[in-house]
């Protein structure tokens, strides 16, 4: 098995200052002239997002009330369905 190195070692030569020396530089300074956006308009009526999710909600709201049909036909509760 390989040694490991003591970490008060590595303690003490990060303090004294050895090793790489790191700085936080500006990129604020260093970024050129900024151009103009194009803007782009989006096409009219509804995209493939919003058909998806009103198809969704009707598949759900349909099988909210499929289930409880067969909960008031079968066995007597339910909300809508009930005997």
């Amino acid at each position: 098995m390989a040694r490991s190195r003591s970490r008060r070692g590595a303690a003490s030569a990060r303090s004294s200052g050895a090793g790489r020396q790191t700085r936080a530089v500006s990129r604020k300074s260093s970024a050129g002239p900024t151009g103009e956006a194009e803007v782009v308009e989006e096409a009219a009526g509804m995209g493939m997002e919003g058909a998806v999710a009103i198809i969704t909600a009707l598949m759900l709201f349909a099988g909210c009330l499929f289930l409880d049909y067969e909960l008031g036909s079968h066995y007597g509760v339910g909300m809508f369905f009930a005997n």
